[in-house]
């Protein structure tokens, strides 16, 4: 949260979302990286979480923030359909990476990878190559 504070008056909201996007990737890069190397631990695990959650505190209330400006006068539906879609998402990802069987880990690592470059993908087709590339 106090990253994301710091980046949001620096920031256009744009790069916030491809930074927090690129903070995912890299989170299921490194639990990927620690699981192949010297295998999981209490510790070795929370850089990967917390590089996760920082991209999440990052993007989420940037993108919320863009969706809205395009359609300001149906902000409460739009609210509603973002909050549907993130929970049907992240229980079909929960799902999928449980029955991926590798450890949860490995699963887990490559489903933040996958996911995640799929996110910068379509943001990138979203908002315009030329947008994210000129800053």
């Amino acid at each position: 949260g106090l990253v994301a504070s710091a980046l949001h008056s620096r920031l256009e909201r744009d790069m916030q979302v491809m930074g927090g996007i690129a903070c995912t990737v890299l989170s299921g890069l490194a639990l990927l990286g620690i699981y192949a190397g010297s295998g999981l631990s209490v510790w070795g695990l929370m850089l990967p979480m917390v590089l996760c959650a920082t991209g999440t505190t990052l993007s989420r209330p940037a993108a919320t923030g863009c969706a809205m400006d395009l359609f300001p006068g149906s902000a409460g539906a739009a609210s509603s359909i973002l909050h549907s879609m993130k929970f049907l998402i992240a229980g079909a990802a929960s799902a999928c990476i449980n029955l991926a069987g590798e450890s949860p880990a490995y699963s887990l690592g490559a489903g933040l990878m996958v996911l995640g470059t799929a996110s910068a993908v379509i943001a990138w087709k979203v908002a315009g190559p030329s947008r994210i590339a000129a800053r």
